[in-house]
């Protein structure tokens, strides 16, 4: 059994594919002014521009948006800066998600969890019809991972959808497209493979936190980030504890965030237009990629539609 949502796309969020666990699920309730259509931040340097705009990771499956905006930047940009990639295929860190010994269990899942974290896992799962067999020979951190992609899947919502809008519109504008780095995809799977049964369980409550937020939060969001409204980001407490739980992942996600946002400073070191589309949440985080980019001293535009 594999999930059905990718491993390996980044860090922190790369996690929420492995975990549940994500750094950017669903905002707070503060918000900017709702502009016309999604939300870009600008950076000129000289005779260099660079347009970012960062998408929403979960969205309803088939949802739309306006997409003249990103077609207007994309005219006459040299480059697409696209967020550091995963070396490997997908369905490989899928494979071996599956075959990691590490990461099932002799034991029925529900009688290892104490009782408060197994009363939500059960809260969850039922909450999508499913019974306990399917998850009871995994570890908390893969059964985190097999009920957050099947609760996605019951709630019609999909991962990567609008950043892969924008990368199809650059190659039908004949956009060269740029990773901002590249990572290996198998510590991902050794750092659940490695957590302590402490951390395991931290790291399922973490999933069962975004769970619980709901599917209709997200929705909310992906309709909200339509229309420009960019809301505060701040660190989610079950979050922090997760990765706390795994430094090497943290320090793999600062590293992917650095990358992001080290690539913006070398394209405005060239002449010309480039657009970048990284994730919403790594963007807009305490020291995410518009962090980083201020404390270079770099001025950033309010965000625009």
């Amino acid at each position: 059994m594999t999930p059905t949502t990718p491993l390996a796309t980044r860090a922190a969020r790369l996690f929420a594919l492995v975990i549940g666990c994500s750094a950017l699920a669903f905002p707070a309730l503060a918000s900017l002014p709702a502009l016309a259509a999604p939300a870009w931040w600008h950076i000129t340097s000289g005779k260099s521009e660079v347009w970012i705009i960062g998408a929403p990771h979960e969205a309803p499956k088939g949802f739309t948006w306006d997409t003249r905006g990103v077609q207007q930047r994309l005219h006459g940009a040299s480059a697409l800066i696209i967020e550091p990639q995963a070396k490997g295929s997908l369905q490989m860190f899928g494979d071996m998600f599956g075959a990691y010994r590490a990461l099932h269990s002799d034991a029925p899942l529900e009688q290892s969890l104490p009782a408060p974290l197994r009363q939500r896992f059960q809260a969850a799962r039922a909450s999508i019809g499913e019974g306990p067999g399917k998850y009871a020979g995994w570890k908390p951190t893969a059964a985190g991972v097999l009920l957050t992609n099947d609760f996605l899947h019951a709630q019609h919502l999909e991962t990567g959808a609008a950043a892969q809008t924008v990368r199809s519109l650059a190659r039908q504008a004949g956009v060269r497209e740029v990773a901002a780095g590249s990572y290996e995809g198998v510590p991902v799977i050794d750092a659940a493979e490695h957590l302590s049964t402490t951390g395991q369980d931290t790291c399922l409550s973490a999933s069962l936190h975004q769970i619980e937020l709901g599917a209709a939060k997200v929705r909310q969001a992906a309709q909200e980030w339509a229309r420009g409204v960019i809301r505060p980001n701040p660190t989610d407490p079950a979050d922090a504890a997760c990765l706390a739980a795994m430094p090497q992942l943290k320090s793999l996600n600062d590293r992917l965030v650095g990358e992001e946002a080290q690539a913006v400073v070398d394209a405005l070191r060239r002449p010309g237009k480039t657009v970048a589309v990284f994730d919403l949440g790594a963007t807009t985080m305490p020291g995410g990629v518009l962090d980083r980019l201020r404390a270079r001293g770099l001025k950033i535009s309010d965000p625009t539609p």
